[in-house]
């Protein structure tokens, strides 16, 4: 991608698959079907494609079914090859999206057992969701006002990262400027493009408190700056004044958690929607909110039965949720409950180490009185193996119990090997 140096900032030029944009009108109708984001990915894979196999969108779309899919799996597999996995994914998708949205009557099918693309390892190993006061922490240490918002608007709404991204200053302003609390979200599929996948047409979801407080000192902050703000701009804006990115939120989210003192490796911004989900599950509402809240779909027909429309019975729900940061005195009530079962635990110690001193004599004589008894078992079998073969020396023992006996058996055998030697 070309960029030109302006101000100190990196202004993006014109993109390698512009010219197929340009001239097939074919590859622009598709390709403005999807958000930007997807469009851009979908149109480079596309470009890519088309240069390695020499031939245009038009020639491709003129392939029998068979023959397009053979072609779009020979390119996948070298993705597959080089470990790839979600590349090889998305390839697929896109080039069966092109193929497909221009030939409505195929359906271009890739049957598991042939055509397998294998899973990726499940990152749970290591991944890291953190607390609510991990959380706060992080947004305490992002550094800016754009990326705490960023942290508590995931954290308190549990929105994907491209819906959080396709936020525009409209979908808040009225909320934001008359001071509502919470902030009402209707997330639809051009904001959540995952959505379109699930057959979801919308959901709704919140800003809590700290939330729009940290968006207001951010909104503020844009002003002063002397950004002017409309209804179509981007909500979480990057240092050039563009919609920030997938990676952008990415970074925040990795730069927080290593400020607040937690591996980067294992905290994404996945994690904080799983955070969120942690919060509902403390509350005592029932499981068809939840999935609602998160944007998914209800399985058969308990979606058919799920109201919603209903938005202020939504609303009251997740306020009943402890999304709010705990107080000191919360904070100090809790270290004080853990150090009161340590004092107890202490006190239990004590007591045992009282009575151990107190029946001491007891415990050491009948533990003495154990050894005795096994030394006397050890002596007495090794007597019986050994006073033979001093008898054929004609060596005799004086009748003794205990370690004169051990002491005595030792004095014989050094004395029967004497003898022996001397013969």
């Amino acid at each position: 991608m070309a960029r030109i140096r302006e101000r100190g900032l990196f202004v993006a030029g014109s993109k390698s698959f512009d010219p197929l944009l340009q001239k097939h009108d074919c590859v622009r109708e598709w390709a403005d079907s999807y958000s930007s984001n997807t469009r851009d990915r979908f149109a480079r894979v596309l470009d890519n494609f088309l240069q390695k196999h020499e031939m245009t969108p038009e020639q491709f779309l003129g392939l029998a079914a068979d023959q397009a899919r053979r072609l779009i799996w020979s390119y996948v597999q070298g993705y597959v090859v080089a470990d790839k996995v979600q590349r090889a994914k998305m390839v697929k998708q896109a080039l069966k999206s092109f193929y497909e949205f221009h030939n409505e009557d195929v359906e271009l099918r890739f049957p598991r057992k042939k055509y397998r693309i294998p899973s990726r390892r499940k990152r749970v190993d290591y991944e890291i969701i953190p607390t609510r006061e991990q959380i706060y922490t992080m947004a305490d240490v992002a550094g800016n006002p754009r990326d705490k918002a960023i942290i508590l608007c995931l954290f308190q709404s549990g929105m994907r990262r491209n819906a959080l991204r396709n936020l525009n200053y409209g979908h808040v302003r009225d909320q934001l400027e008359s001071g509502r609390i919470p902030i009402r979200l209707k997330i639809t599929q051009n904001i959540d493009t995952k959505l379109r996948l699930i057959d979801l047409a919308y959901y709704y979801t919140f800003f809590g408190r700290e939330a729009v407080q940290a968006l207001r000192t951010y909104v503020d902050s844009l002003y002063d700056a002397g950004i002017k703000l409309t209804d179509e701009s981007p909500l979480f804006q990057s240092k050039s004044g563009r919609r920030i990115g997938d990676v952008g939120i990415w970074r925040v989210v990795k730069k927080a958690a290593k400020r607040a003192g937690l591996d980067p490796k294992g905290v994404w911004s996945h994690c904080l929607r799983k955070s969120f989900r942690k919060v509902l599950n403390s509350s005592s509402m029932d499981e068809d909110t939840k999935e609602a809240l998160e944007g998914h779909k209800l399985p058969g027909s308990r979606e058919n039965y799920f109201d919603r429309h209903d938005i202020d019975e939504v609303e009251a729900k997740y306020l009943s949720c402890p999304w709010n940061r705990e107080s000191q005195v919360v904070q100090l009530s809790r270290l004080q409950e853990e150090l009161n079962k340590r004092d107890q635990r202490i006190m239990e110690l004590e007591d045992e180490i009282s009575k151990f001193g107190e029946h001491r004599d007891e415990i050491y004589a009948e533990a003495i009185d154990t050894l005795e008894k096994k030394l006397e078992a050890r002596i007495q079998d090794l007597s019986k193996k050994v006073e033979p073969m001093l008898e054929k020396e004609s060596i005799k023992l004086p009748k003794e119990q205990g370690l004169a006996k051990l002491r005595l058996l030792e004095v014989g055998i050094e004395e029967a090997k004497k003898r022996r030697k001397a013969r």
